[in-house]
């Protein structure tokens, strides 16, 4: 396997994980990339570096990715100088980031891909602190000169993951939680649930779901960089995946077709069970959710 990167951090990750590879890299300008949005800027670049790697090393395994690092306002890239980093630490210090990696795999011939964000909030940074970091030079080379794992540990006042589990802390993953509770939720609900058809595509994969000679469509939106990336090819379903249950858990597949399609069948599930009347329509969707006796707001 292939680490395309120079990050001693990912490097680090890989050998926890008991991983044999090698570390190389080859160079993709970021900084062609002119989008706002972190999530958007991530994906095009993790995934223009995937592409530079698959011309470097061909009919090798690869590993690529891209992490940025927002404050909500703006994304917060790598510091070109001290002053620079001073700037964006400010930004951080007793307010809310959020850290976005996008990663691509390719392995045996097939091409995975997966995006992770950590929301982080701080207390705010001690002077010293800071001015010790800053003079370390530590902060070179990392997006929004953080560092979770070195100077703003101390300061982590409150954290939350999506997409993975952190198996340190142990803190849940969304989105295992979700299917958890669909799951369970399904099964108490009395009748059964069945997948009517379903279609992995683009833009949108769907589900459609029957109960009770009720049926409810689901989408999920697919991402274009994402099928590009598995090469347009179709995965065949797996003939042991039958019911609802099987649909709901591939939403924790690493494989996006079946990703987006376990998305798309817990779209459905809740499709089924949202009535709107002819005065919902004007309503926020929010606000109908927060109608029902046993939801409340928080």
């Amino acid at each position: 396997m292939i680490l395309c990167s120079s990050s001693p951090t990912r490097a680090k990750l890989l050998k926890k994980a008991g991983m044999d590879f090698v570390q190389k890299k080859c160079d993709f300008d970021e900084e062609s990339i002119n989008v706002d949005s972190p999530y958007e800027f991530v994906t095009i670049a993790s995934f223009g570096k995937f592409k530079k790697c698959l011309e470097c090393f061909k009919n090798e395994d690869i590993i690529a990715a891209d992490t940025v690092v927002t404050d909500g306002k703006e994304i917060l890239r790598k510091a070109k100088s001290r002053e620079d980093a001073r700037k964006i630490l400010l930004k951080q210090s007793g307010n809310k980031i959020r850290i976005v990696t996008a990663m691509w795999i390719q392995y045996n011939n097939r091409v995975f891909a997966r995006l992770d964000e950590t929301v982080y909030e701080f207390n705010k940074f001690e002077s010293k602190d800071l001015e010790e970091y800053l003079n370390s030079g530590e902060w070179t080379n990392k997006a929004g000169a953080c560092m979770v794992e070195g100077f703003c540990k101390k300061y982590i006042k409150n954290v939350k993951h999506y997409f993975y589990k952190n198996t340190e802390t142990g803190d849940s993953v969304l989105i295992e939680d979700i299917v958890k509770r669909v799951n369970g939720f399904i099964d108490n609900c009395g009748g059964e649930f069945k997948i009517v058809d379903f279609s992995f595509a683009l833009p949108y994969s769907y589900v459609v779901v029957e109960k009770d000679g009720r049926k409810s469509l689901g989408v999920a939106m697919t991402l274009i960089e994402e099928y590009r990336g598995c090469n347009g090819k179709k995965n065949i379903i797996n003939s042991e995946i039958k019911t609802i249950n099987d649909f709901i858990n591939m939403a924790t597949e690493f494989d996006i077709s079946k990703r987006y399609l376990g998305l798309a069948t817990i779209n459905a599930i809740s499709q089924y069970f949202i009535q709107l009347s002819k005065e919902n329509f004007n309503k926020d969707i929010a606000d109908i959710i927060l109608e029902h006796k046993d939801i409340k707001k928080s």
